[in-house]
């Protein structure tokens, strides 16, 4: 058994299990009302706690630390990396984050300065404008010139992110953005082309490329993603290229040991970086990263902070796919071929996230996605059957509201 003591914040029970396994002790700090038994039988210690608020998560790890004796700590979650950060920098001890890379990665427009001046840049800057009110989004776009994408500075998840095309269209736009977030937005140049994620892995500021996966999406106007193919088909020319330029924005902002996640597109052989995040992908992607590397990110990271022998393993597969269910608008009434579904050879993991009678809204963020199916094969073609054979055997049943309902709702 392992004597370090390690705490974590805020995240799933997959993380712990797998920092567990490697015989460590967890201590564990999750928001209010999300801890649950199966998260407090892996744990020495854990609690409830909103960790956002710095002044509370002060004073709780320095009890901790004190009664215990932390040695690491690390969040794997955007909402739990700038306590991490500061958690690392209170007590002195090692974790995956500090918080110039953390704020770095947060705001777009610390990032898109970050690129700007970089010494050794590779990619393409994407043009773009801070605002806060229609007269400057209106003077930003006419610089810029149609299309252009509206989205929060610190936005997550698809939330407030918005197309638009012409004037005609730039009130609505702000509006809806702005009942996302408080804060300011940014108006950048609709880049077009294809979208890819980055799975990155650093060691004492030593970046390595784990897998580039292709992005699917709903398009415009919010473009809230549908699916993920990993590994993407790319040229090795291509994916040299986005290599590059991600390995060149982890040293500018900083990453030392630690999983990234980073959203790029190509557009006339330009890498473009869109964002990036100090932490694994979600969406599962997480997940196909063990499946088709061998590399359970979690474990990963804990094992190279304590300097443990690397967990890595043989790949169980050469290719996975998320796709993600967004049924037709209404009221959730049944699922039909779910257990069929799952039983499919191929299927990894199927889960639908609706109870009877909940309302299904039309996909405007990541949130209103109804679940997914995450499926693993030895060849592209397989992974295609499969997919094929869960969408003819699952039927996800909705049935338009009543009248009343609909007076009610709004």
């Amino acid at each position: 058994m392992n004597s370090k003591n390690v705490l974590i914040i805020g995240g799933s029970v997959y993380h712990l299990e797998s920092i567990a396994s490697l015989g460590l002790t967890l201590f564990f700090i999750q928001k209010p009302g999300l801890l649950d038994a199966s998260q407090k039988r892996l744990c020495l210690f854990s609690t409830e706690l909103d960790y956002e608020q710095l002044t509370d998560l002060k004073h709780e790890v320095t009890r901790i630390h004190t009664d215990h004796q932390l040695h690491l700590v690390c969040s794997f979650t955007e909402r739990g990396l700038p306590g991490a950060a500061r958690v690392s920098e209170w007590l002195n001890i090692p974790g995956n984050c500090n918080t110039l890379t953390v704020e770095l990665a947060k705001n777009k427009s610390l990032m898109r300065a970050a690129i700007a001046n970089a010494p050794h840049n590779t990619s393409a800057l994407v043009p773009y404008h801070s605002i806060t009110d229609l007269n400057e989004l209106s003077n930003a776009c006419t610089d810029l010139g149609y299309p252009v994408i509206i989205k929060p500075e610190e936005g997550v998840g698809s939330i407030g992110v918005c197309k638009v095309d012409s004037p005609a269209s730039l009130n609505s736009a702000l509006i809806y953005c702005q009942q996302c977030t408080s804060g300011t937005l940014i108006v950048e140049k609709f880049i077009g082309g294809d979208e890819y994620s980055i799975e990155s892995f650093s060691k004492q500021g030593k970046h390595e490329i784990l897998a580039i996966t292709e992005k699917l999406t709903t398009g415009a106007p919010h473009f809230v993603e549908l699916g993920h193919n990993q590994p993407a088909h790319l040229s090795a020319k291509v994916a040299r290229k986005i290599s590059s330029a991600v390995t060149g924005l982890l040293d500018q902002i900083g990453m030392k040991t630690g999983p990234s996640h980073t959203e790029v597109k190509v557009f006339n052989s330009e890498v473009y970086i869109i964002e990036t995040q100090p932490r694994p992908g979600g969406d599962s992607i997480w997940e196909m990263v063990r499946l088709t590397r061998g590399v359970d990110l979690f474990m990963e990271t804990v094992a190279s902070l304590l300097n443990l022998p690397s967990p890595r393993h043989p790949p169980e597969f050469n290719h996975a796919a998320v796709r993600f269910f967004t049924p037709e608008p209404g009221i959730f009434s049944a699922i039909e071929g779910h257990h069929e579904a799952s039983a499919t050879p191929g299927v990894i993991k199927l889960n639908i996230t609706l109870n009877k009678g909940d309302r299904v809204e039309q996909a405007t963020c990541s949130s209103s996605r109804s679940g997914f199916v995450l499926i693993a094969g030895e060849k592209p073609q397989c992974v295609t059957t499969t997919l094929t054979d869960v969408q003819r055997k699952l039927n996800i049943k909705t049935i338009k509201p009543s009248s009343t309902e609909q007076e009610l709702a709004e």
